[in-house]
């Protein structure tokens, strides 16, 4: 009862707080989209979503990865305190070429919702590199 009544209330501040830092306006403006058939269509969600749950357990490999890397010998004489310059020098020498890496990437999705033409490449190499440079920052 009582940790119920404290995740009620952390749960209610927060929503607060990120109302009032946020505003009210959704993270994602998302296009009208209505279920044309549910027979075809349901096992394609359930398939994307069985591959953002694999996609979920590789970005936690990565995470884990590049811990690993920065407690690597390779580091071993880095002072500890120079470690995430290092992860952020990367980070922006690769945002230079592919900036929609950086921050949360709420433009991009935005306009991948909009049904913005981007080139698969691109698509691709934002899939690899996020997790990427998020695991090394």
């Amino acid at each position: 009862s009582q940790v119920i009544t404290s995740l009620l209330l952390a749960s209610s501040i927060s929503a607060l707080i990120a109302q009032i830092g946020l505003g009210s306006n959704p993270a994602f403006k998302l296009p009208l989209y209505q279920i044309q058939n549910p027979i075809a269509e349901l096992p394609i969600f359930i398939g994307l979503g069985l591959l953002v749950g694999v996609a979920s357990l590789a970005f936690k490999a990565m995470l884990r990865k590049g811990k690993s890397f920065f407690e690597s010998p390779l580091f071993a004489n880095v002072p500890v305190n120079a470690r995430p310059a290092i992860g952020g020098l990367a980070c922006g020498l690769v945002a230079v070429v592919f900036p929609q890496i950086l921050f949360f990437g709420y433009e991009t999705l935005d306009a991948l919702l909009a049904d913005t033409n981007f080139p698969l490449w691109l698509l691709l190499s934002l899939v690899a590199l996020k997790p990427l440079m998020t695991s090394i920052s």
